[in-house]
């Protein structure tokens, strides 16, 4: 119990860094969270600050998930139930982070990290389908949905078939919870067609 209290928390601790608040403020001088979508994820990055500041957010926010995970992985034992715990932790620091007042992400970068970690095959499986759909209708967040949620799906059966580890469907089905719902404005936005695309302020 006191490992999944530490290890809860200090993943959550790291999630909770916002990379895209910082960069903003250290590249422009300006809080993202005032601007587009008020996200500091990825997306609104690319939108009001350029493609490659976005890039490197991806690439840091995703970072954020693999570091708790790959410490309990290697250096624990039976570690699957804190691998997964440290996983939520990250995400949900992610998304409500501490050091930003809790206004963070979607967890979409730091929530594929922890999956690709977790289970490589769900993870690409992830990707395949929600990245070609981001590039063909030009919708970050109904990529986002789909491939979060296929991601769910593919977890599921995986562990029905006990390819790996069945606490990671902890993770899936409370990771897929969070990411939908914090894409619930994006959703309504899909909707009523008013969903900004990619590249639009």
């Amino acid at each position: 119990m006191t490992n999944f209290i530490i290890f809860g928390t200090l993943s959550y601790l790291i999630g909770a860094i916002p990379i895209g608040l910082i960069l903003s403020k250290s590249l422009r001088g300006i809080d993202i969270r005032n601007y587009g979508s008020g996200s500091i994820g990825m997306s609104n990055i690319q939108r009001n600050l350029g493609n490659f500041p976005a890039a490197v957010v991806l690439t840091l926010d995703m970072t954020k998930s693999f570091l708790p995970i790959l410490y309990v992985r290697y250096f624990l034992p039976d570690p699957q139930i804190l691998e997964t715990i440290s996983a939520l932790g990250a995400l949900t620091g992610h998304c409500w982070p501490i050091f930003a007042k809790f206004r963070g992400g979607r967890g979409v970068a730091t929530g594929w990290g922890s999956l690709l970690i977790l289970s490589p095959i769900t993870g690409i499986i992830s990707g395949i389908i929600g990245i070609p759909i981001i590039i063909m209708y030009k919708f970050i967040s109904l990529g986002s949905i789909i491939g979060a949620t296929s991601g769910c799906i593919s977890m599921m059966l995986l562990s029905i078939t006990r390819y790996h580890s069945f606490e990671y469907l902890w993770y899936a089905l409370l990771g897929n919870i969070i990411v939908v719902y914090k894409h619930k404005e994006n959703i309504q936005r899909l909707l009523e067609g008013t969903e900004r695309k990619i590249g639009k302020a």
